[in-house]
Formats: structure tokens, C-alpha cells, sequence
């Protein structure tokens, strides 16, 4: 048996310490891959790659494409956006284009990485000088950060100096070169001037559209010429909701007026309140930025929301709704769909798709018997209808004026809460209105047992305010109080219509009234905006 060897021992010294690389902000070499990845995002750019790859997108140059034998297999992902209507556009996120070699450029300073200072949000707090010359009027942007709202969670990016301003909710531009005039020629954006290049529903960034029909260009031409103030005005929800971004969707606009040589001025509404057609907020907030009162016998409105059927023309779907219709007749203005302006061809019939606000009566009994609504003895008055059914209304007018306490929910928060309320009214011996919506047996129960404890009556007013007459007013009342009173959303309305029992006597209840909704306005301004359109997605 062969001696085992013996293991030499290492003569080689321990490896010396590695010295620390101080980073500099001229030399990317010199940066960890996390700052390299943090600075590329902070530029919108791709993040994926090696260090030197990383580096070399910082430069400006652009990545090497890999041999097809070198590309690893991945499955591709689909990622489903959502949209609540045509208006609002969303951008794919663009594949990394192919390295071609460039010259090196020198490295660019690196930014400032605390944009506290200077960011603003889409909800109009604005501490940089920048936001307090937006807030003023000015028509230039000396933006250095934009943050875009996702959720709770928001996320700051790098942009250039761009001519369009951020203001509350909406984003605006009026081109130096556009006509000074009062005649407006209005448009809506996606479906009437343009539709996307590459045949999907949403497109996949800022080069992928062309023009709805090639008259388009020459009719914009057209109207400037005369004298026109060419605007458009859209719902770009996306851009609130982070789907796309600001540049995508306000840098299209700026490549649709170099392509055909006219000034185009924009505003585009980024949230889902006031500004939202057909609300007439952009209209009102351009004419308040020029302060100018438009001409609306001369101006006039194009939008392809126009409430047209399934197969109004061969072969094409309904219209997702009539809200560019709508929004024209709230200004008003005259209204054409794209196939009319541009193309000439006759109308067709419509549907304004929900209430029609002035044929909700102003008269009429909203009960049978009005001395029956307040009761001499303690009671309980369980309220059951929709949000903004005008529950808070009638029992603010006709019972808490009669010394009945108002329970509501929105005011107290939760249930249990309104029982201890309920609970401490009644033990003083008062009557209670129970102001909530108590769709169903379920809500209804634990209030009609309260009442059993203390042995009083429970009488229901049951309102008979249709769903869409009460989503217009739910509409109505986010107007009518500037905001204060942020609109129910859409979700609401679904859950009630799916959980709502009609109240029946074996509840417990010793009496159901039927409430009628009859309209009344307290002076003209208060009418005219009651009047409106409305039309809500979320």
C-alpha cells in the first residue's frame, strides 16, 4: 500500500483588503449597480442589465442586442389595464431598442436625488417656486420632478423642462402661436383625431398613432386659419392612475400639432371629479387661465362618446357612452361626432344614456299624506334607498325639525356606533331616524331589535329614487359643493342593488312609507347645475 501523501502546505500570503472606491458623481464606473439601477429609473429608463450595460445607457449609448443563441426563454407576461372609458389612454411600457455603437458621451452630472423641494402631485399641494408659478398662471414649466399617485404609494421621475403645466388634477398647454380668439374649435383626442397605428385598443407609446381619417390634418388647418382656437379636451384618466405617464400622453398632443402645422392648444382632466367630462370643468379653468369668456355660439365641440347604438353604422359597436355629448350640451356648444365633422355624413339617432335631469319633476307629492311624516309618541324611523337618494335632506327638513335625532353613518363611522347613539336617544326618551341606506334584512335587524328593548314602533320610509337619478345627484352634490362632498363610487351603488330586499311588516316594522323624489331648488344657479349631465365610470 502506497504511503498516503501529505498536502503541501500554502505559501502564498492572505489576499490583501480590497481598497474602498469612493464614488463620484462624474464617473458612473465608480457607482454600486443599486445607485446605477435607482438613477436609470429615476430617468424612466430600463433598469435590467449588467453594471457595464448600465453604465453604457447612462452615456447615452444604447444596449447590445444578444445573439438569438445567447437570449434566455422567458414566458411572456400579458398585463391587463383597465380603462373606464376610450378617452383614457394607456401606454405599454416599450422594448429596449438594439445597440448600435455611438461615441461616448461625457457623463452628465448626476441630479439632485432629493426632489422634496421641488415635486408636486396630482392633488395641487405645491411647495417649489415652480408650482407657485404654475398656481399663478404662468404658461411656463420649470418642472425638475413629477410624482405620479399609485394607490398610497407614489414615485418620483426625472423629467425635462416641458412647456405643458400640472395644476390640481388637470395638465395644460396653450401654444404662444395660437389664434388669441374666443371661437374655439374643440376636439376630443383618442377615436376622433387619432386611433393607433398598430391596430390595439390602447397604445403602445407615444409614436403609435396616425390620424382617425386623412381629412383630419386639413380641416384642423382649416379652422386655425379662420381664426380658430384649436383645443383639445380629454379624459386621460390613466395618467392620474399611473397606467401612463404625462409625457406619453401630453408629448403626443405636441407631435399631432408639428405633424400638421397648427397650434394646439390642451386640457387633459387626470382624476375622476369636477374636471371629468362631461363636467364642465376644463372649459371653465381654460377661459379662468386666459381670462376670456369663450364665444359659445361660434364654438364648437367633436367627440366620438356620442351615446350612438350597436350597428348605427355596418359593422361598428355602440359608443362606450355619450359623454363628449354631454359635455357640449353642458357648456353649451354645438356637437358633432368625427363621421359628421370630418367626413360629412348625416346623424344619427342616440340615447343620452341614464337620467335626463330636467325631466325629473319639480312638483307632485313626494308622500300621500305630509301631516302623517312625524309622530307624537317615540318611534323609530328606519331609512332604507341608495346613496344620495335624498335621505339626509327629507330627514334634516321634516323630522330633526320636529325633535328627532338623526343616526347616520357617514357621520359616525360604523354600526356599532350608531346603535350607541340610537341606544342613549331613546333611553332619553326621544325619537330616532335611522339616515342610512339599510338595503337589506340583515342591516335593518339590529335596529328593530334596539327598538323592541325600549318597546316603541318602527315605521320605515322606504325612497323610491331610482338608481340613476340618484347617481345624478350623487354627481349633483360633488359639484353643487365643490368637492367638499367627494362623490359615492359607482362600487356603492352596485353593492346596494345586489344586497337590497324590500322591507316587509314581518321585519318588525309597523308601517312602510313610500318616499317620491320631487326636485327643489332654493334659487336659478342652484337649477342650472342640478340640469347638467352626468356620467360616472368608477
Amino acid at each position: 500500500m502506497p504511503p498516503k501523501r501529505r498536502r503541501a502546505s500554502s505559501s502564498r500570503s492572505p489576499s490583501p483588503k480590497r481598497k474602498k472606491v469612493e464614488k463620484d458623481d462624474s464617473d458612473y464606473s465608480t457607482w454600486t449597480v443599486q445607485d446605477l439601477r435607482a438613477e436609470l429609473s429615476s430617468k424612466s429608463l430600463s433598469t435590467k442589465g449588467t453594471k457595464k450595460e448600465l453604465i453604457d445607457r447612462l452615456n447615452g449609448k444604447e444596449p447590445e442586442a444578444p445573439s438569438p443563441s445567447s437570449r434566455p426563454k422567458r414566458a411572456a407576461a400579458k398585463k391587463k389595464v383597465e380603462s373606464d372609458d376610450d378617452d383614457d389612454s394607456e401606454e405599454a411600457p416599450a422594448r429596449a431598442a438594439p445597440k448600435r455603437k455611438a461615441p461616448a458621451r461625457a457623463a452628465p452630472k448626476r441630479p439632485v436625488r432629493n426632489a422634496a423641494k421641488n415635486k408636486r402631485n396630482y392633488e395641487g399641494s405645491s411647495d417649489s417656486e415652480d408650482d407657485q408659478s404654475e398656481n399663478s398662471g404662468s404658461e411656463s414649466s420649470q418642472e425638475e420632478s413629477v410624482v405620479v399617485n399609485r394607490g398610497t404609494s407614489s414615485r418620483a421621475r426625472q423629467v425635462k423642462k416641458n412647456p405643458w403645466i400640472v395644476e390640481d388634477t388637470v395638465v395644460y398647454h396653450v401654444p404662444a402661436e395660437s389664434n388669441d380668439s374666443i371661437k374655439l374649435a374643440a376636439f376630443d383626442m383618442d377615436s376622433t383625431l387619432i386611433a393607433t397605428k398598430s391596430g390595439k385598443k390602447f397604445a403602445t407609446g407615444r409614436n403609435d398613432w396616425k390620424w382617425l381619417f386623412p381629412e383630419v390634418p386639413e380641416k384642423l388647418k382649416e379652422y386655425h386659419a379662420n381664426g380658430y382656437r384649436v383645443v383639445i379636451f380629454s379624459n386621460q384618466a390613466g395618467v392620474g392612475k399611473g397606467n401612463t405617464t404625462l409625457e406619453a400622453v401630453a408629448g403626443k398632443i405636441m407631435d399631432l400639432s408639428a405633424d400638421c402645422g397648427v397650434p394646439i392648444a390642451f386640457v387633459f382632466a387626470t382624476g375622476d371629479d369636477k374636471y371629468r367630462k362631461p363636467a364642465t370643468g376644463m372649459w371653465t379653468f381654460l377661459e379662468e387661465k386666459l381670462g376670456k369668456t369663450f364665444d359659445l355660439a361660434e364654438s364648437f365641440y367633436v367627440g366620438d362618446a356620442a351615446g350612438r347604438a350597436e350597428g348605427w353604422k355596418p359593422g361598428y359597436k355602440k359608443d362606450f357612452g355619450c359623454s363628449d355629448r354631454k359635455f357640449a350640451h353642458n357648456i353649451p356648444i354645438p356637437f358633432h361626432t368625427p363621421e359628421e365633422f370630418f367626413l360629412g355624413e348625416a346623424a344619427v339617432p342616440f340615447d343620452w344614456r341614464g337620467v335626463i335631469p330636467k325631466d325629473v319633476p319639480t312638483s307632485g307629492k313626494f308622500i300621500d299624506n305630509e301631516d302623517d311624516l312625524a309622530s307624537s309618541s317615540q318611534e323609530m324611523i328606519l331609512c332604507v334607498g341608495p346613496p344620495a337618494a335624498g335621505k339626509s335632506t327629507f330627514s334634516q327638513t321634516y323630522l330633526v325639525s320636529k325633535g328627532y335625532v338623526r343616526i347616520n353613518r357617514d357621520t359616525l363611522k360604523t354600526q356599532p356606533k350608531c346603535l350607541k347613539a340610537a341606544k342613549e336617544a331613546l333611553a332619553e326618551g326621544k325619537s330616532v331616524v335611522i339616515d342610512n341606506t339599510n338595503p337589506d334584512r340583515k342591516s335593518r335587524a339590529p335596529y328593530i331589535s334596539l327598538a323592541e328593548e325600549f318597546s316603541v314602533p318602527v315605521r320605515c320610509f322606504h325612497f323610491q329614487t331610482s338608481l340613476e337619478l340618484a347617481q345624478h345627484l350623487n354627481e349633483f352634490r360633488e359639484v353643487i359643493t365643490n368637492g367638499a362632498q367627494p362623490h359615492v363610487p359607482t362600487m356603492v351603488y352596485r353593492m346596494y342593488n345586489k344586497n337590497f330586499q324590500e322591507p316587509e311588516e314581518d321585519e318588525g316594522i309597523t308601517q312602510i312609507k313610500k318616499i317620491n323624489f320631487v326636485r327643489n331648488h332654493p334659487d336659478d344657479a342652484h337649477k342650472t347645475v342640478f340640469e347638467k349631465f352626468t356620467e360616472r365610470h368608477s
